[in-house]
């Protein structure tokens, strides 16, 4: 009779312990301590197993259904879209990062709060509650990264976008910010497959992450970036220096995920290149080497040029640009100044090349040794001499371009000094006498020089 009283009082409890439960919120502390005293008395009645079955079957459902309501299903690993576009994985994705946060900081630990306190009086039935209520559908949850990894890997994309890396990059960022709340959450020996999976899709997409990154560096060997076999006949910046650039500052914020991908991966060895950098030596070794081919790629591509004049014109522009977007980046501090100012002054070497090449007949023009007779024709010789080499070189440089807004100004000074300043001696010589008529006063050679240049 009294077990029959003691099964009914239980069923009892049962019932309104399902109650409160389905309708337990967050901010429901006498619910909470309504469900405590309920589950307590029922464990020490040896219905603890029932009470554990009741909590997991409602929270189980909540858990669930908050998921679905952000489109990611708890029960099943879904695979529907592995061959999906780009688009679509990229848009699930940010989704699931937008949801990361608020699953682990919000529904994951929540979860957690309400079995520990629900159950504070067994340690067994807190861990055996949160285990069977939220362990496989939280581990599930942190699969997706790894789906999003297969599927990029058997789409047809171009893999050396930025987009994809930065996605990525930004992902396993998402991922490793949170996994020390993920430990402290699923602390229990019996969630150890939740840390397990996390841990496994950081890695995942950090393989993925270096992957992408080899196929980048191949793609500049090989020149099968964009554009990559195109000449620029002005020589100006080349559309594999601009992708290369734009793909490294794209990944410029995310150092510390690159970082921590590396951190296992010992650095290029230096007798690949000459180290000039400083900072993490695994993700400074690895910019520079990718900017190694670059230069050396680039380098190849100026002896397309015939004129060498193009040929140096072209690398000073280009090394400028790559020097000029590394010191607009966060990788400025992985390269170092010292990286910086080689590259700088080696870009001015090339500009230097192009003046003194591109105008050297004019220069010669302008700085004739003068007897301490001259004859008339010999003079308009001279002049004519001039007049003749400056338009070749004006000509010819038609259509070129200086990049580079300080460069220009310099390379403008440069030719000033060289050509402006001797031509006035030599004008001054001549005009004076009245006996030869001047095509070109020194300020009109100025205001050619600043159209040409």
């Amino acid at each position: 009779m009294l077990k029959e009283t003691v099964g009914t009082a239980m069923k009892r409890l049962r019932r309104e312990f399902y109650m409160i439960l389905s309708g337990l919120s967050a901010d429901e502390e006498q619910a909470m301590g309504d469900l405590r005293e309920i589950a307590e008395c029922m464990e020490k009645n040896g219905y603890g197993k029932e009470c554990v079955e009741v909590y997991k079957s409602v929270r189980r459902l909540v858990v669930g259904a908050s998921l679905r309501r952000h489109g990611f299903d708890a029960k099943k690993r879904t695979t529907t879209w592995l061959t999906s576009d780009w688009d679509s994985v990229e848009k699930k994705i940010i989704s699931w990062m937008g949801f990361f946060r608020v699953a682990v900081k919000t529904i994951f630990s929540g979860e957690r709060f309400r079995s520990d306190y629900i159950f504070n009086f067994s340690d067994a039935l807190k861990e055996s509650c949160f285990s069977k209520t939220i362990g496989d559908i939280a581990e599930n949850f942190l699969a997706f990264p790894c789906i999003f990894a297969g599927a990029v890997k058997s789409m047809k994309i171009n893999m050396v976008s930025p987009a994809v890396i930065c996605r990525f990059l930004d992902l396993h960022s998402t991922l490793s910010d949170l996994l020390g709340d993920i430990k402290t959450i699923f602390s229990y020996t019996s969630t150890y497959a939740v840390q397990k999976k996390a841990t496994a899709s950081i890695n995942i997409v950090g393989k993925l992450i270096r992957s992408l990154l080899s196929q980048f560096e191949s793609s500049i060997m090989k020149n099968t970036l964009p554009s990559a076999m195109s000449v620029v006949a002005s020589g100006g910046i080349h559309p594999v220096t601009r992708y290369v650039m734009n793909y490294v500052v794209s990944i410029g914020d995310c150092i510390t995920a690159l970082s921590d991908i590396y951190i296992n991966y010992p650095p290029l060895p230096e007798t690949f290149f000459q180290s000039t950098t400083t900072g993490n030596s695994n993700v400074s070794s690895r910019l520079a080497w990718i900017l190694l081919i670059l230069l050396c790629k680039l380098d190849q591509k100026s002896d397309l040029y015939k004129n060498p004049s193009l040929s140096y014109l072209f690398l000073s522009n280009n090394l400028q640009f790559v020097v000029q977007k590394v010191r607009g980046s966060m990788f400025r501090y992985l390269l170092g100044e010292r990286w910086l100012l080689e590259n700088e002054k080696k870009a001015m070497h090339y500009m230097e090349k192009y003046v003194t090449g591109a105008w050297k007949k004019v220069i010669v023009a302008a700085l004739p040794k003068f007897p301490a007779t001259v004859e008339l024709e010999a003079g308009k010789k001279m002049i004519g001499d001039f007049n003749l080499a400056f338009e070749e070189a004006c000509g010819a440089q038609s259509g070129w371009v200086v990049e580079d807004i300080s460069m220009r100004e310099k390379v403008k000074n440069m030719i000033r000094r060289n050509i402006v300043e001797p031509y006035r001696g030599f004008c001054d010589v001549w005009f004076s006498t009245g006996s030869v008529q001047m095509s070109y006063f020194p300020v009109d050679i100025g205001i050619f020089i600043d159209m040409v240049i």
